[in-house]
């Protein structure tokens, strides 16, 4: 009987069919009348879990600081589209729900640790948030879901299913990932990857947040996204400002991605982003499939840094790679000339027609490899590139770490200037808009200078004459005031031709 009442109470509760879309305020155990209406009257966070799909489209949930942990090892998938946005301080009062700053001093931590033994088992949350709002593109209902400042902590997968990832994705049109945290997720039996983000037959942008120290067999340590043949149009997904470290796949058979697995669909972009330290036998970092007549699978590397990833490529691609960069570092620890070690690899035996590997400048890329011999299809660097063997960690980076998310490099040579960047990307053709990027900023947001370095950190450089490159008088190209050769100056300011400093205005 008591169920029964218990039931009947939280019905009453729920909003009408057709009511507007509204606040929610969550923390972990509650508060007063629990009902959601305000922090005082806060809504339980098992109860919002076991009822989740009883809200409405529209509606917002404001999560209090707090460690929220799964109730059972499989959530139901949400099929309504929400905004959840964590950190708020637990001794707010009201409806205040000003966006923390982030990261939060007080943060919202959803953790798979159901059984709350701090070890990871079987017993543990394969995953925490599912969302399943079967949407499509064009379609009446778009169901848009936003998840804000939450982090992600201890899912883990003792069966390896392809339902797993502590966010975990399928057949959602439209999902932005903003402030958000993903660590110590794992899973260690073979095959599906991605315990800490899995995107399944889904479009999303992730922007702003960390994947760090979570681990898979196979197929990404981070981050596995794929599509069926359903849908050709879906798993287009975005990386902004994102910063991948730690991460790592451990199979010595089919070791694919130690921080990106991107199978299937039709793009992938990684804007602003920092990935490094992650670690694999072989099969690069980023790992994404050549395009094919079906998918297209182009990747857009822009004012990124991915350097440092030990065991295999920087980006690994297979024949028929479609790959697009700007101002960005790519490069590895060694390289001996062989596809196993060269900063961007292609493997497979035969060539495809759909190779396209373009380079929009101000890129400094260590080695290239193609697994076929004298192949054909080769990739198009631009006269600001920098592309060698020689180009690796130590000689761009010296001995700088990870630090505050970035990476500062040690080669003094400018990249693009952010509005000529922006210009760059529209003239090729690359479709930020839809990618929602900005890319005349860099990872922490600054805006990059006429004389800042490429990366994802732009770091500004010294513009003193003494700072200068001598060069040939003969040489009748245009040089950077900081010695990097250019096919033309691409904005205003001093440069060096013909052995002199010139003003071009």
């Amino acid at each position: 009987m008591k169920s029964k009442i218990f039931t009947l109470m939280f019905a009453a509760l729920l909003p009408a069919a057709g009511a507007m879309a509204a606040d929610y305020y969550v923390s972990v155990n509650g508060n007063g009348s629990k009902d959601g209406s305000s922090w005082d009257n806060a809504l339980p966070f098992a109860t919002f879990y076991a009822n989740v799909n009883s809200y409405i489209d529209g509606d917002t949930f404001y999560f209090a600081g707090g460690t929220y942990y799964a109730t059972n090892k499989t959530p139901t998938a949400i099929i309504n589209g929400y905004t959840f946005i964590g950190g708020f301080d637990p001794a707010l009062t009201g409806t205040e729900h000003t966006t923390p700053t982030y990261p939060s001093s007080t943060p919202t931590v959803f953790s798979g640790d159901v059984n709350k033994n701090g070890e990871q088992d079987a017993e543990d949350a394969s995953r925490f948030l599912a969302l399943k709002t079967n949407t499509k593109k064009g379609g009446d209902t778009q169901k848009p879901f936003v998840i804000q400042g939450i982090e992600f902590t201890n899912c883990y997968d003792a069966t390896s299913t392809p339902t797993h990832g502590a966010l975990q994705l399928n057949n959602c049109y439209d999902v932005t990932i903003k402030n958000c945290r993903f660590y110590n997720n794992n899973t260690k039996k073979s095959g599906y990857g991605g315990m800490a983000f899995t995107a399944y037959r889904s479009t999303s942008f992730v922007q702003d947040c960390e994947f760090t120290n979570n681990s898979a067999v196979q197929r990404g340590g981070a981050v596995y996204v794929w599509v069926d043949g359903i849908d050709y149009s879906k798993g287009y997904t975005v990386f902004e400002r994102c910063l991948f470290s730690g991460n790592k796949v451990s199979d010595e058979t089919k070791p694919l991605g130690s921080a990106i697995f991107y199978s299937h669909g039709p793009a992938l972009w990684l804007v602003n982003c920092t990935i490094t330290g992650n670690d694999a036998p072989s099969g690069g970092a980023v790992y994404v499939n050549g395009a094919d007549k079906s998918w297209r699978r182009e990747t857009y590397v822009i004012g990124s840094t991915i350097a440092g990833n030990t065991g295999g490529n920087q980006i690994h691609m297979s024949q028929g790679a479609r790959l697009f960069m700007a101002n960005s570092y790519i490069v590895g620890n060694e390289d001996d000339g062989t596809t196993a070690k060269a900063a961007i690899a292609i493997t497979g035996s035969a060539e495809s027609t759909e190779f396209s590997i373009v380079s929009k400048g101000y890129n400094i890329i260590g080695g290239y490899a193609n697994q076929v011999e004298n192949a054909t299809n080769v990739p198009s660097w631009d006269t600001t590139d920098s592309q060698a063997s020689t180009n690796l960690y130590s000689t761009v980076f010296g001995t700088n770490t990870l630090t505050d998310g970035v990476i500062a490099p040690i080669v003094k040579t400018a990249g693009f200037e952010g509005s000529a960047l922006k210009t760059a990307v529209a003239d090729a053709g690359w479709d930020a808009t839809t990618a929602r990027v900005d890319v005349t900023v860099d990872q922490k947001g600054t805006t990059r200078g006429e004389n800042a370095t490429a990366g994802a950190y732009a770091m500004n450089l010294t513009t003193g004459i003494n700072a200068m490159t001598t060069v040939d008088k003969a040489d009748n190209s245009y040089y950077t005031i900081s010695g990097m050769k250019v096919a033309k100056p691409a904005a205003k300011g001093l440069y060096i031709h013909n052995g002199k400093v010139v003003i071009v205005k």
